[in-house]
């Protein structure tokens, strides 16, 4: 044994230790060359750990440092998103929306975004209203994160309308601390066509923009520094900020696969879209942080950082992308 494994050994409670060191058996070190040990063999430790590693390790047979990958032994396929369920906790169902399941897993049910999000608003109310009674703060402040997080529920919401519509229903519809997320068990099945797709992914941005042309409306039938325009100004604000973003071209997004499934539809192959997706996100990804640095000059600070925090997730996202990719490839092999 290792310093570090007999350190951790005698430190850790006795069950806690024998679950470290029976995971770390599972984890294989395969050089190279072929030879294979386990983590623990090579007086390491990897627990509680996920995804496929390289490591550069001293491999015995050719005494030499080889690129070495590190698979599970008796794992599961990668999944699909990052946010997808642990399978080895329980799953509660809420209930259904045309079908798709609304589940909830461990503390993921405690609604900290509307908390969070309320809180907010009622602080920007006291400041902005001294004289009011709390409960005025509250009612106020509970309106805006309704709008504004209901803009996000609505927007996951058509997406699964839009996936049933075409007979591609989303698997599920997990609640996450108060926000919705979509999971597809297989996103790009070959037997979904480039126009189901489509129609999956512009499902969303469609809502945002109807609901962005009724919160205009009521933009214009409230009056000016009233509550009631401030709910339609964080309702407008808000479908605009989600329709905008989200036709970013990074899978994550919908204007990923809107763009990857509308060249496929116009004789690209799969792989040829990806490339181009990627390389149109880098160029957006270069052209939001242009855009940050500008807003930065003119001390728009929340702006700024709201367009850099965006142009780096598109900047990373295509090796992201890859190193799933590649997971799954090492999946396939073992």
């Amino acid at each position: 044994m290792s310093s570090i494994q007999k350190f951790f050994m005698r430190i850790l409670p006795r069950a806690w230790a024998e679950d470290m060191q029976a995971q770390s058996q599972r984890w294989i070190l395969r050089c190279t060359c072929g030879h294979e040990r386990s983590i623990w063999e090579a007086g390491g430790i990897r627990w509680k750990a996920r995804g496929n590693p390289r490591r550069w390790i001293t491999c015995p047979p050719v005494r030499q440092k080889n690129l070495a990958l590190a698979p599970l032994q008796g794992m599961t396929p990668p999944p699909a998103s990052p946010f997808a369920f642990n399978p080895d906790q329980p799953i509660h169902t809420l209930g259904h929306f045309l079908g798709t399941p609304l589940a909830v897993q461990g503390w993921s049910w405690l609604p900290l975004s509307e908390i969070i999000t309320w809180a907010f608003f009622i602080l920007r109310s006291a400041q902005k209203r001294p004289r009011w009674h709390w409960h005025q703060h509250l009612l106020l402040g509970g309106a805006r994160m309704a709008v504004s997080l209901g803009a996000e529920w609505c927007h996951n919401l058509a997406h699964v309308t839009a996936a049933h519509l075409v007979g591609k229903p989303v698997d599920a519809l997990r609640i996450l601390f108060g926000m919705p997320v979509l999971l597809y068990d297989e996103p790009e099945h070959p037997s979904i066509t480039p126009r189901q797709h489509l129609i999956r992914s512009l499902g969303g941005p469609a809502c945002n923009a109807v609901l962005l042309l009724v919160s205009k409306v009521f933009q214009h039938l409230t009056p000016p520094a009233s509550p009631a325009r401030e709910v339609a100004d964080t309702a407008a604000g808000m479908n605009t900020f989600i329709a905008a973003a989200g036709l970013i071209p990074i899978s994550a997004f919908d204007g990923g696969p809107i763009l990857k499934w509308s060249l496929v539809g116009r004789g690209h192959s799969p792989a040829q879209a990806g490339q181009i997706v990627a390389r149109a996100s880098q160029l957006v990804g270069a052209g939001l942080l242009g855009s940050a640095a500008v807003a930065l000059h003119k001390r728009r600070w929340p702006l700024a950082g709201i367009i850099a925090f965006l142009g780096m997730i598109t900047l990373t996202a295509p090796k992201m992308e890859h190193d799933a990719c590649r997971r799954k490839q090492v999946f396939a092999r073992t």
